[in-house]
């Protein structure tokens, strides 16, 4: 009895999340219902203060942020400018209020949830989508750049959807399939900079992934996703000496390294005891996945270790070159430049859920 209970209950739970794309948009609505409760009752704060003031004006009137003369850009922001005009098409259909504000950033949550969880399906299968989905949508990160009115939802949201036609591009994949990854590529930077590391990791980690034409495929997707955005990044490197004021802040890197980069993206000026509490809770939780991290690859005894490293290159790539670039040229450090990196971790995280022998053996070269 109790073991035809159980098969009942797996079944009606593989109608509610069945294994198709309808189970992954399932998943993902999930995300969206829980980062709207955030969303609706956090209080902006200064950067979202400024985006609701650069939105707000007519575009004509909003442009001039960005460009000193009729014809160049030469003025601020310039990086953070493709969010500021998506966001002033948005609030125009829906007016401006904190929650109008965020639901963008609350939709992108919802919807890389939803990619991830068709990525798991497609490279695990039933674990997989759950895996993926859970750890993406759970993420710190993800859910504290989900119920915030900037852009690093939608470049995680885009930087997701590229690892998702990338896997696609183990088989055939059509020709609108590599159109949308460059789409995905150019989003993703576009929303935000910092996404051409994960981006270039993703490319390395294709050619251990992938065989024959479709390794060089990626890779000129990549290429000309650089090649569109190069007058966009130029622009922006002129004006990366207007927040050189910012490396006067007192800031602890390692707080940074260990627990801002995935746990939470705003410290006060002067915390008290109340604001270091989450801080330490986000240690202690990043010291025990280590801990299962070794735990899981000692008890697998090296089995699908290859996988796992190949996983793991877009992830080191991007955070690595940000905590490098932290130590030497540029002082300062704000954790949510990782939020791209988001759905890489989610990878690695579901290498260790896929330890198992059963999991390792189904897994391809790289899933």
């Amino acid at each position: 009895m109790a073991e035809a209970g159980s098969t009942q209950r797996g079944r009606g739970w593989r109608r509610v999340v069945p294994l198709n794309v309808r189970g992954d948009i399932v998943l993902g609505l999930v995300v969206v219902v829980l980062t709207l409760v955030g969303a609706a009752h956090v209080s902006p704060w200064l950067d979202e203060a400024a985006t609701a003031n650069i939105v707000s004006y007519p575009t004509w009137d909003m442009t001039q942020l960005w460009t000193a003369s009729r014809w160049w850009f030469k003025g601020v922001d310039v990086a953070l400018a493709p969010y500021y005009l998506v966001v002033h098409q948005w609030v125009r259909l829906v007016g401006i209020s904190p929650l109008t504000l965020r639901l963008p950033s609350v939709i992108a949550a919802g919807v890389g949830t939803a990619v991830m969880a068709a990525v798991g399906r497609r490279l695990v299968g039933r674990r997989g989508q759950l895996a993926y989905a859970t750890c993406y949508g759970l993420l710190p990160r993800t859910t504290a750049m989900a119920i915030e009115a900037r852009p690093y939802a939608l470049s995680s949201m885009f930087m997701a959807a590229a690892l998702l036609f990338v896997v696609m591009a183990r088989r055939k994949l059509a020709w609108w399939g590599w159109l949308l990854l460059v789409m995905s590529m150019v989003g993703a930077v576009a929303m935000q900079l910092y996404a051409a590391f994960p981006i270039a990791g993703l490319v390395v980690a294709s050619w251990f992934f992938l065989k024959g034409r479709a390794r060089w495929l990626v890779t000129i997707a990549a290429a000309f996703s650089a090649a569109i955005l190069s007058p966009f990044l130029w622009l922006s490197y002129q004006q990366i000496g207007q927040s050189s004021w910012l490396a006067d802040q007192k800031f602890s890197l390692a707080n940074r390294f260990l627990v801002e980069s995935w746990a939470t993206s705003r410290v006060n000026a002067a915390p008290t005891v109340t604001d270091l509490t989450p801080g330490r809770v986000a240690l202690a939780m990043a010291v025990i996945a280590g801990l299962l991290i070794v735990l899981v690859i000692v008890a697998s005894r090296g089995r699908g270790l290859a996988r796992l490293g190949i996983a793991s290159i877009p992830l080191v790539l991007s955070v690595g070159t940000m905590w490098i670039l932290a130590l030497t040229s540029m002082p300062v450090f704000a954790s949510r430049y990782l939020s791209s990196a988001a759905p890489f971790g989610d990878v690695k995280a579901s290498k260790q859920h896929g330890a198992r022998r059963r999991a390792v053996e189904r897994m391809p070269r790289w899933a």
